[in-house]
């Protein structure tokens, strides 16, 4: 039964991060099928990223996805593993809402909540998804991980008016600073290997959402 709600829990999660990448991130819409929306009925805004409707049924198979991890979490170590980064992924996507406005006082308790548990857990996460990645061949998957987990609770803090890291360089100065003194502490990967994984292709796709941020989120920067 745990394992069972773990694995209908991951379903979910999986489905909200494949309609993100696939559908929000990359604006996947309808203009694949027609070139000229002007002569259909489909909304011209319904193929950007202007249209909160996908992000928000991704928030909403999210919410879901915690709540089958939520059932079984006090009995497996990997149900409660994927609860707290399910809540981590949850706080991600509710900060995109700022691209179409300013967030009120309970959105961002919500937000601020949510990564104050992943927080409070991330020494658990982190031995966790270790114990996932023992081959050395895989470290480098491992360390992208990591810096995947660092990148979104940087993103969360921008979106939370965090004016300070905005930018693209700042935000990978301080997620290559947080990744070394993370995985130094604990002695679970090289300065070297580190590197390399940051300098590789696989990352590129973290960097973007910080080209552009201000233009693309204007209300967070007005006074």
């Amino acid at each position: 039964m745990s394992e069972t709600e773990t694995q209908n829990g991951l379903v979910f999660k999986n489905l909200a991060i494949s309609i993100y990448l696939r559908r929000f991130l990359i604006e996947d819409g309808y203009d694949r099928f027609f070139d000229d929306l002007s002569m259909t009925s489909v909304e011209d805004s319904t193929t950007a990223r202007c249209d909160p409707s996908v992000l928000r049924e991704v928030i909403a198979i999210q919410e879901h996805a915690i709540s089958r991890f939520e059932m079984v979490k006090d009995k497996l170590d990997d149900a409660r593993m994927l609860y707290y980064e399910a809540l981590l992924d949850l706080a991600f996507y509710e900060a995109e809402m700022t691209r179409f406005g300013v967030l009120n006082d309970n959105a961002l308790q919500s937000i601020n909540k949510r990564l104050k548990s992943f927080e409070e857990n991330l020494n658990f996460w982190l031995t966790e998804e270790r114990s996932e990645y023992q081959d050395p061949e895989r470290l480098p998957r491992f360390i992208f991980r990591v810096i995947c987990m660092v990148d979104s609770l940087i993103f969360i803090r921008v979106c939370l008016r965090d004016k300070s890291l905005f930018t693209k360089q700042a935000a990978m100065h301080e997620i290559s600073c947080q990744v070394r003194l993370l995985l130094a502490e604990k002695e679970m990967a090289t300065d070297d290997a580190i590197t390399k994984v940051l300098a590789g292709a696989q990352c590129n796709s973290l960097w973007q959402k910080y080209t552009g941020f201000q233009k693309e989120r204007p209300r967070l920067f007005e006074n």
